[in-house]
């Protein structure tokens, strides 16, 4: 081999390896990815049609497909709920600052629960409005807490908020 890189006719040396390779490559290829031969004859199965899937029922698949009501519908429950914990930390701020009394904080609490009745959305008022009372304790300790109670625009957030409180509670 030696003598064929050295001379005239190296080319031809380079050849053989080249070729000798391709030709190991191509054995050791065929021997690994050649399937097992089985004695078997071959049956043709006709592809099954293509259906539809059904539309889910359960609930757990609905969580995963859900339908556009259900979108909406949980929207509405968030958007909803979080009017009214905003609305609940806006009388803690209120309350917190003293321009709103107790007895006001809990009629804002009290309409916010009403709110919540009316528009259908939630099983247990009750619950909500527990679980948004301490979300929205959460909130204020977190955020608002530092809140300067000279802000002028707290005025304005209190008139505003005990109007809706007075005008959502008239009869």
């Amino acid at each position: 081999m030696a003598a064929y890189l050295s001379g005239r006719y190296w080319w031809l040396g380079i050849a053989a390896i080249v070729v000798f390779t391709l030709l190991l490559f191509h054995a050791l290829n065929k021997t690994v990815t050649s399937p097992p031969s089985s004695k078997k004859p071959v049956q043709i199965v006709a592809p099954k049609p293509i259906t539809k899937p059904a539309i889910p029922t359960h609930p757990v698949l609905d969580l995963f497909n859900p339908s556009s009501a259900s979108i909406s519908q949980a929207q509405a429950i968030s958007r909803t709920r979080g009017q009214l914990e905003q609305l609940l930390v806006i009388s803690i701020i209120l309350h917190q600052c003293g321009l709103i009394s107790d007895g006001e904080k809990t009629n804002i609490s009290n309409a916010a629960q009403a709110y919540a009745v009316r528009s259908k959305l939630f099983n247990d008022t009750n619950l909500l409005m527990h679980e948004l009372n301490a979300s929205a304790q959460k909130t204020y300790e977190l955020v608002y807490a530092n809140t300067k109670c000279d802000e002028p625009s707290l005025e304005q957030l209190k008139s505003q908020t005990l109007a809706w409180q007075s005008n959502f509670m008239a009869p």
